[in-house]
């Protein structure tokens, strides 16, 4: 589920850059290429805990 916002760009919570598409997620906006990144990360991957960290902002924040 991507949706385009043109109008109004969101910065994303994982890169922090403005990003024309991606979702909003409780509080936040992840963008379409984290969210491709999040989708293919391995559980071993050290980038795997980054990851559970900033969704678990968003989730506190909401």
């Amino acid at each position: 589920m991507v949706m385009s916002m043109s109008a109004d760009q969101q910065i994303c919570h994982i890169c922090n850059l403005v990003c024309p598409e991606g979702v909003r997620l409780v509080e936040g906006y992840i963008c379409s290429e984290c969210l491709d990144e999040i989708s293919g990360t391995d559980v071993g991957d050290p980038k795997y805990a980054f990851y559970i960290a900033k969704l678990k902002e968003l989730w506190k924040a909401g």
